[in-house]
């Protein structure tokens, strides 16, 4: 998963694990940015995660455990979720090398074809893009064969509306 900073990328992953588990899905959501992401802050209260979030900086020692936590979690799970940092860097670029596949999430269109294109350049085929905004929309994702694409909605940590809930529910069938 990449895109921009505050596209919504850790709050739909959120959302994409709880419907994985509901399908009964065998996946791992590794994060691969020190950015004080996790579960918890999909499952407190905004103003929590405000409180006691502190986001990092890659370190090489960082960067070489996530690489080879990827390359072992492939071999256990049939689909490794990676929740990559919304800049289009020399560490997310390594983190990709590992990685077969992505999803671009962006809340800045102009910014989907960049960062598409970086993806291919380290090796993951884009799979999936997905626009998203906080304004009141319908939430809509069409599928194909091998990828899908859409809009969501209201990918924000005090909830999402149902409706995207749906739609990323359908990403989740769609993925595994």
């Amino acid at each position: 998963m990449v895109g921009p900073p505050h596209s919504g990328k850790s709050v739909f992953l959120a959302a994409l694990v709880t419907a994985l588990k509901a399908r009964g899905g065998k996946f791992f959501l590794h994060r691969a940015c020190p950015d004080g992401e996790g579960m918890w802050s999909a499952e407190s209260a905004p103003e929590t995660v405000s409180a006691i979030r502190r986001k990092g900086g890659f370190t090489p020692g960082f960067l070489a455990f996530t690489c080879q936590a990827i390359d072992g979690l492939a071999k256990c799970f049939p689909l490794v979720l990676v929740d990559c940092g919304g800049r289009r860097s020399g560490e997310n670029a390594e983190i990709l090398r590992h990685c077969t596949h992505a999803v671009v999430l962006s809340s800045q269109p102009m910014e989907t074809a960049a960062w598409a294109e970086f993806c291919q350049a380290n090796g993951c085929a884009v799979i999936g893009r997905i626009g998203s905004s906080l304004e009141t929309e319908e939430s809509l994702m069409i599928f194909g064969q091998d990828v899908f694409g859409g809009h969501l909605y209201g990918l924000d940590r005090s909830g999402i509306p149902a409706g995207t809930a749906t739609q990323i529910s359908r990403v989740a069938g769609f993925l595994g």
